[in-house]
């Protein structure tokens, strides 16, 4: 998995992610690209996730094969907890 962080804090809660964008001007940015079945934020293989909440910044999210960009991984059909986006753009 390869994580590139910029002006962002990411603090793991349990199974709850928080990302927090720490230049709110647009300067934040986070590239996560996640191996073979892999969210590329969130869960592993066959594995679900908790909450997920982005606020603000650039995020770039792609997931491995078979699994979600956020959320879940893959192949089977693996759940994540709520996805909260309040601003910034994610792709």
């Amino acid at each position: 998995m390869k994580v590139s962080l910029k002006s962002f804090i990411a603090l793991l809660l349990g199974l709850t992610m928080l990302l927090f964008c720490l230049a709110c001007d647009g300067g934040g940015s986070l590239e996560s690209t996640a191996g073979s079945y892999a969210a590329g934020i969130g869960g592993g293989r066959n594995t679900g996730c908790g909450a997920i909440t982005i606020n603000g910044g650039t995020v770039t999210a792609t997931g491995g094969n078979y699994a979600a960009g956020i959320g879940g991984g893959g192949p089977d059909a693996v759940f994540a907890g709520p996805i909260t986006i309040t601003g910034g753009v994610v792709t």
